[in-house]
């Protein structure tokens, strides 16, 4: 049964569109195992036809008009938020049992938030200002911040899954690269872009300096989006200098990130697709909720900041460009550190906590032996054991009865809406634990791997609280397991010649 999930965001001209950008690259990981919807507000009614076109099969509703104009980056007053949230409850009694309700809004706080409680069956919070309070199963923040761990401890509750750090950056597919071209001694290639808006037209005072003769034998790609109200000028730069090339709205954003050498630009979402690619970037924060994310970026070397749109000078941006331009050691060290940190998998990995929540981990009955034989003999199963073999019933049968009576061991079945979808065993020995995890035949390669190992370590954390770290031994073959748990942060820590074992402390 597909599950059913809704976002409510907003974009637009104003405040720019790089919420829905991130709840679309979230909402193509999730269409494939639930229903997809956004609600949008009067306010952004206008980028309704661009959700449609770039989110799959997403169906998207507009708010009536609240009445209350909303100033970016504040909270709703407490009228706004009421009238907003009956109007999305609105729209969400017609959509049947909603499974998430995911908000990515500066003006929705937990006043907005409780309004939805028994209404859906979890709340996710996409945010990156940690300026309000949350009332949510999941929180959300892909912003690089050094205090990023306990920024919102104060403002949620200890239940809550906290999800932070560019670990999570919400990227398009697009930006899982696995391969990067070597850090050339000479910029040859230039990308400048400043999201959908650029409402400060930071990039016409940019290209100012770029049109300049010393420039001249750089390729310059210049990028805005479909709501940037200088586009039309920035053209006309563009076709006036044979070294530059002018593009607008594209979706071959990564293939343009690949090609380049450095990067000119925002300091927002864009910042960890430029990670991902290993991109050098230099950075000017164009909004209030940028400004900390660059600096803590800039004190850790990974980009050269050279302040906000509304403090632009022309002379210090020229003067770090040189400096950027001549240094191919820290252009090695930015590209090289931004790919540890962003791997492009963040999308991936949200979308599996997710659906973590919508699984229910239990005890194995007894009733459950000869269910249990038939998964763990399927073909597709014993291909990735040690073993491989197949075993008899009886013999079953007798490690059934010593596992589930066994107190250094936990048989746990997991299901979602009544289906069960994985078997997992967990092994004891003080305080370590060895897991083994399998999905049952008809679940392979849908996606529930991951979401079934994050449950299962969550069930462990909140049965057995004495474990301090978990071990899994994985076949060199079984790709899909080791990057299940690599997405899980366990590391290997040895390797034999036909297995490696991996350690997760919890």
């Amino acid at each position: 049964m597909k599950k059913n999930i809704v976002f409510r965001t907003d974009g637009n001209g104003k405040a720019g569109i790089g919420h829905v950008m991130r709840c679309i690259s979230l909402s193509k990981e999730l269409s494939g195992k639930a229903s997809v919807t956004f609600i949008l507000s009067d306010e952004s009614k206008d980028i309704k036809q661009f959700i449609e076109d770039n989110s799959g099969k997403c169906r998207v509703e507009v708010l009536p008009d609240v009445g209350h104009e909303y100033i970016h980056g504040k909270p709703f007053s407490s009228e706004h938020s009421l009238q907003d949230a009956k109007y999305t409850e609105n729209i969400i009694n017609g959509l049947g049992e909603v499974d998430f309700l995911i908000a990515d809004h500066y003006g929705i706080d937990s006043k907005w938030e409780k309004q939805f409680e028994g209404m859906v069956k979890h709340i996710m919070v996409i945010d990156d200002l940690a300026n309000r309070k949350h009332f949510c199963d999941i929180l959300h923040d892909q912003n690089f911040y050094v205090d990023s761990k306990t920024r919102y401890d104060s403002l949620v509750d200890n239940k809550c899954v906290k999800l932070l750090g560019t670990s999570y950056a919400l990227l398009r597919d697009e930006f899982q690269v696995t391969e990067k071209a070597p850090v050339k001694d000479k910029v040859e290639s230039i990308l400048v872009s400043f999201g959908g808006s650029d409402a400060d037209n930071v990039t016409h005072n940019v290209l100012k300096v770029l049109t300049q003769e010393e420039y001249k034998h750089i390729n310059v790609n210049v990028v805005t989006g479909n709501y940037g109200k200088n586009k039309h000028a920035i053209r006309q730069i563009c076709d006036n200098h044979t070294n530059f090339t002018y593009r607008q709205q594209i979706d071959y954003m990564a293939k343009l990130m690949c090609e380049a050498d450095l990067f000119i630009g925002a300091g927002g979402s864009t910042s960890w697709e430029r990670m991902a690619v290993g991109l050098p970037s230099i950075i000017i924060s164009i909004a209030d909720n940028q400004t900390k994310i660059c600096e803590d970026m800039a004190k850790e070397g990974l980009v050269k900041y050279v302040g906000t749109a509304k403090n632009y000078n022309p002379e210090n941006f020229k003067s770090c460009l040189n400096e950027v331009i001549k240094d191919k050691k820290w252009r090695k060290f930015a590209s090289e550190e931004g790919r540890k940190l962003v791997d492009g998998r963040g999308a991936k990995k949200v979308a599996a906590h997710i659906f973590s929540l919508l699984i229910n981990i239990r005890k194995a009955s007894d009733s459950e032996c000869e269910n249990i034989y038939n998964w763990r003999n399927s073909e597709i199963n014993r291909n990735y054991s040690n073993d491989g073999k197949k075993f008899s019933y009886e013999s079953h049968c007798r490690w059934f009865e010593q596992i589930v009576e066994s107190e250094d061991s936990d048989l746990l079945v997991a299901s979602s809406d009544n289906a069960e979808i994985g078997v997992v065993r967990f092994d004891y020995t003080g305080d370590k634990s060895l897991i083994s995890i399998y999905l049952i035949l008809g679940w392979h390669n849908k996606g529930w791997g991951l979401p079934l190992l994050i449950s299962s370590i969550n069930w462990l954390k909140q049965n057995k609280n004495n474990i301090k770290e978990i071990k899994a031994e994985i076949l060199h073959k079984n790709k899909a397991s080791k990057q299940i748990f690599a997405d899980t942060g366990f590391c290997v820590i040895s390797e034999s010649e036909n297995t490696s074992l991996w350690l997760k402390t919890v």
